[in-house]
Formats: structure tokens, C-alpha cells, sequence
């Protein structure tokens, strides 16, 4: 590069007219590349050189208007190299805000003189639908001549102007009702955008107060208006009709009567005005409400309480959604317990107290829900009773005695007969046991253990001795013989010879296990197993009479009598 300015130099001080020729020849012969940056030093150190046959080129020749000043950036070249802002010319533009022609003015810097004032483009108007629209109201009072929304536009968060930016337009806007407007882009906006307001429009109705046959309905006042109009929704029929023309004046709210109590229906509102010959004109109908009577008086036809502690509470039926029930250990229902009862035909229910030998106060109210809001009815009058959880209780068919609200569970002495209550049935009696110790209590075994079978209920006991007194250990179901095999009835004691048998039966096609012999050739034995097996049931059914006189039980159940009854053993069979 330095040898090359060398030359130059030398060239300009031997000819110097052949250097004024040649400059642009030597400007092109040492340019860099196309579309590079022009570097004075490279090209010449003389000025002047003019940009009038520069080549200017924009990305667009049109551009959208903003409503701030729009500077496209423009690519100039000369001789095919890219000349740079700054360095070898300066932009300014001219009309370049508004809709219309507009051009960006190069002029030339540093080694470049001259101007460009060609390079053009287009402002096209924005579309005005774009804008943001809001209603400065929405509402407006009917005046009897036409109403014009008020309205805020924006573009490009700068606020638009009505009659430079956009006219308003809207038609039929005198009477009341829902209108609709639109606005038009003038100027700098093209297109249009809608919108729609309200004249004399009921707004605010809702429900005031509600009784059990009324409804209170209020609502905001609109002046101007000659009165309002209230429907009702007719559902059998399914059809809105006529409520009432109420006249306008300082007091919005109408009370419904004569409904009936725990209902719900839809209302709307409309308001309307009459013009010189009596006709209405009406407004757009306010949004639907759902509005309900609150239920009617509940009356308690019952309370009762049983052994398990258990408060039963009966009370009329009233149309609602349901019912709610205070329980209470005090009259004044403080810190009462609530139950709901989510059905209108459910007209009982039982709770459980917390205490024996208590007085407790219950009261019922009904409830309807409708529209999402929950009315309740008046509470019925209260009543109470006392709680007594000691005695006998039958519950599901089964038969157990409470003491303080518990049931008993395991034997015990009752106006001095012994009972048996599971343990694992939750206290239940068990069957046949009563009877069973009546048969064996004042018996003697000649060993510990004493065993009854009962042939109608199929259940068979073992019991053993304790504190002078035969104590229930274990109570089985078992099956008997059949019509034509009948186990035999009365008292046996387990013979000394063939006491016990662990399997029998295979000559026979089954095997029974663990047989422990009573009488003669009758036996306390498994049920039949498929030959050999302890695991596959030949028939496993328990509690019916299908034996050949034997008496058969689970294995387990048979084991265990084939271990410890010995020879000496009662058993009593009824």
C-alpha cells in the first residue's frame, strides 16, 4: 500500500495533468472489493469527488405509518463500492412523518461533495382496526336525541384524535337498547373498527331480600326512562312471561309475593320509554338472574335414641335442596354439631352422641340452592332427649348388649345368665349360645373341656372349665347328617378305644381328616378332600345337614379337636 502511494505521489509530481485525467481511473483500479468500505487513504488524497453518481437503494419503497418520523437507512454505492454514513455523506429526510411521498437527502462528506435528493419512498396510511379502542362509558342515559359513545383511541400508544385520525359513526342510537358504532380511519388511518355501548340499559339487578313466598329485586336507576318490564321464566312451558310494567321513580326495586316457598326461577329486566303516541320502545334485557324463595318451617315429628348412643331424628317433608340438623348439649346450641342432608326427599337421620345419661337438643332447618347461593329456612323448634347406652340392641339382625354405650364382647353374666359376644364381629351374640350354656351349666366332663353341638343352627362349642364355670373357647359352624343319616341327639362321652382316626374314607373315593370319635362309629371330622389331599375340597360347604351322621368341620377346626379332646370328654348333641 505504501509503495502504491509512492507511485501516486510520483505520478502527480511529474504530470500533473495526467493525474487530473486519471483519478477516477486510479480510484477504480485500487478500490477494494465490491460492497466494501472505501478507504480515503487507498483511493486519493484529493476532495471534491461528487456523489451524483452514487446509486442509492432502500429495503422498501413503502413504509407503514407509526405516527413518529419513519428513517429507512439506505444503501449507497458508487462505482460499485459501498460508501459509509458518517465518513462519506450524512442522511436527513424530509415529509417523512405523515401518509404520503417522502425522501431521504444524502449529502456528502468528508472527500464527497453534491447532494442526493431522489431517494423516495411511500407512507401508506395503518390499518385503524389495530388501534386500541376503550369506552370512556358504557352506559348512557336515555335523552330523546341521539347519544355518541365516548370513546379513547390509540395507535402506537400515542392518542388518536377524532376528525384527524378517525370519525365516529353510529345510527339508530336514540332509544334504548344495545348500539353499535364503528369508527373510520381518515388522514393517516385506512379500514374501520366496531364497537357497542348501551343506552338507558338496566344494569345492577340482583335479588334484595327473600322471604319464603317473596322476592325484593333491585336494580340502578336509569333517568330518562318511562319504566321497566320484569319477566319470568316459565319452565314447565318453557317460555319467558310477563311480570309486571313498573313506572320509573327514586325507589328501583319491586317485591314479588305469592311464591311458593323453596323454588327457584329466572328473572330479567329490561327498562323501555313511550314516545308521543304511547308506544314503547325498550331496552336491551338486563342478564339473567337466578333467584330462589327460602324453604318453609321444618317440623321434628321424631327423636329417639338407642343403646349405642345413636340420636334418630324424623321431621316433615319441605320443598327444598335439603335439610340441616343442631345437635347440642346445650339449649342454646352452643358449640352445636351440624349435619347436612344434600336430599330433599331424606327426611331422617341418625348421629351419634358423645355422652351417656345426657340430654341432648336437636333442631331441622331446610335449605335451597339455587343460582349459586345457599338460602336457608327458619329453624324448627327445638327438642330434646336423653341419651341411655346401657342395654340390649338388635342392629342388622344381629342381637348385642351395651354397657355406657359400648358393646360387650366375650361371656359374660347378664341377671345371672351367661352370654357370649363376639369378638370379632363386633359384640354380636353369638346364636345358639345361650341356649347351649343352659344345657351345659351345671354339667361335669372328665376332662377340662366340654363340647355341644346345636343340629338346627349348626354350630358347635367347645368350652372349658375356669373358676368353677364353663367358659366358651371356641364356637364353630359345622355340618350334620342328613333326613337319612340324622346325627344322633343326647349326651356321649369320647370313647377310650378308636378315640382318634387321622384320615379315613380312601376306599370310598375321599379322605377325611382328624377324626375324634363320640359315639359308635359317628365322628368330629374334616370335610371330604379328593383322595390323599389336605388342600383340594371335595365339598367344602359348613352349616348344613349333608354328613352321614358324622360331624363335619374345617380341617383346621378338626385338628384341633383331634389334639387335645381326649377319651373321657362330654359332648352334649341337640
Amino acid at each position: 500500500m505504501k509503495k502504491m502511494k509512492r507511485v501516486s505521489l510520483a505520478l502527480i509530481m511529474t504530470v500533473t495533468v495526467f493525474f487530473v485525467l486519471s483519478a477516477f481511473s486510479v480510484y477504480a483500479d485500487t478500490a477494494p472489493d465490491e460492497g466494501a468500505a472505501i478507504d480515503n487513504r487507498e483511493v486519493s488524497e484529493e476532495t471534491g469527488l461528487s456523489l451524483e453518481e452514487a446509486v442509492v437503494a432502500l429495503n422498501s419503497s413503502e413504509y407503514t405509518y407509526t405516527g413518529d418520523v419513519i428513517q429507512p437507512v439506505p444503501d449507497v454505492t458508487l462505482n460499485g463500492s459501498k460508501l459509509v454514513e458518517g465518513d462519506d455523506y450524512s442522511l436527513s429526510y424530509d415529509r417523512n412523518v405523515n401518509v404520503g411521498r417522502a425522501r431521504v437527502i444524502i449529502t456528502g462528506e468528508g472527500r464527497f461533495t453534491g447532494q442526493i435528493k431522489y431517494g423516495e419512498f411511500n407512507i401508506v396510511a395503518a390499518d385503524i382496526s389495530k388501534a386500541k379502542m376503550s369506552m370512556v362509558y358504557k352506559y348512557y342515559n336515555y335523552k330523546g336525541s341521539s347519544v355518541k359513545p365516548v370513546i379513547k383511541v390509540s395507535y402506537n400508544g400515542k392518542t388518536l384524535k377524532e376528525g384527524t385520525d378517525y370519525t365516529v359513526h353510529c345510527s339508530n342510537n336514540i332509544y334504548p337498547g344495545k348500539k353499535s358504532f364503528e369508527i373510520r380511519g381518515i388522514n393517516n388511518f385506512t379500514s374501520y373498527k366496531k364497537g357497542t355501548y348501551y343506552i338507558a340499559n338496566v344494569s345492577g339487578f340482583g335479588v334484595k331480600k327473600t322471604g319464603t313466598t317473596s322476592i325484593s329485586f333491585k336494580w340502578n336507576n336509569e333517568p330518562g326512562v318511562t319504566g321497566y318490564e320484569i319477566m319470568k321464566y316459565n319452565l314447565s312451558e318453557s317460555k319467558w312471561e310477563h311480570v309486571i310494567y313498573l313506572k320509573n321513580d327514586d325507589t328501583p326495586y319491586y317485591t314479588l309475593k305469592n311464591l311458593k316457598s323453596g323454588l327457584g326461577a329466572k328473572y330479567r329486566i329490561r327498562s323501555y320509554v313511550k314516545d308521543s303516541e304511547g308506544k314503547r320502545h325498550y331496552g336491551e334485557w338486563s342478564s339473567v338472574l337466578k333467584a330462589a324463595t327460602r324453604p318453609g318451617k321444618v317440623a321434628v315429628t321424631k327423636l329417639t335414641t338407642n343403646v349405642k348412643l345413636q340420636i334418630m331424628v324424623r321431621w316433615g317433608k319441605k320443598t327444598s335442596s335439603g335439610y340441616q340438623i343442631s345437635v347440642s348439649r346445650t339449649s342454646d346450641f352452643s358449640n352445636a354439631s351440624n349435619f347436612r342432608i344434600s336430599s330433599s326427599g331424606t327426611l331422617s337421620k341418625t348421629v351419634k352422641a358423645a355422652k351417656d345419661k345426657h340430654v341432648y337438643y336437636v333442631k331441622v332447618r331446610a335449605y335451597k340452592t339455587y343460582g349459586g347461593k345457599t338460602l336457608y329456612g327458619s329453624w324448627s323448634d327445638s327438642k330434646s332427649i336423653k341419651t341411655d347406652g346401657n342395654g340390649w340392641g338388635t342392629f342388622d339382625g344381629k342381637k348385642y348388649y351395651y354397657r355406657g354405650g359400648k358393646p360387650l364382647k366375650g361371656q359374660y353374666t347378664i341377671n345371672g345368665n351367661e352370654y357370649y359376644f363376639s369378638k370379632d364381629q363386633g359384640g354380636a351374640l353369638l346364636g345358639t349360645t345361650f341356649t347351649m350354656w343352659k344345657k351345659v351349666r351345671n354339667e361335669a366332663s372328665g376332662t377340662k373341656y366340654l363340647i355341644a353341638v346345636s343340629k338346627s343352627s349348626h354350630k358347635t362349642c367347645v368350652y372349658y372349665r375356669k373358676n368353677g364355670r364353663w367358659v366358651l373357647k371356641y364356637y364353630w359352624g359345622c355340618s350334620t347328617g342328613t333326613a337319612e343319616n340324622r346325627t344322633p341327639s343326647g349326651e356321649f362321652t369320647v370313647p377310650k378305644t378308636k378315640t382318634h382316626l387321622k384320615r379315613f374314607g380312601l376306599e370310598k373315593g375321599y379322605s377325611c381328616w382328624y377324626a375324634t370319635r363320640f359315639y359308635k362309629s359317628y365322628y368330629f371330622h374334616s370335610i371330604p378332600y379328593y383322595p390323599l389331599s389336605t388342600t383340594r375340597p371335595l365339598d367344602s360347604r359348613i352349616g348344613y345337614d349333608i354328613s352321614h351322621g358324622c360331624i363335619r368341620l374345617l380341617k383346621d377346626n378338626a385338628y384341633w379337636i383331634y389334639k387335645n379332646i381326649n377319651a373321657g370328654t362330654k359332648v352334649i348333641i341337640y
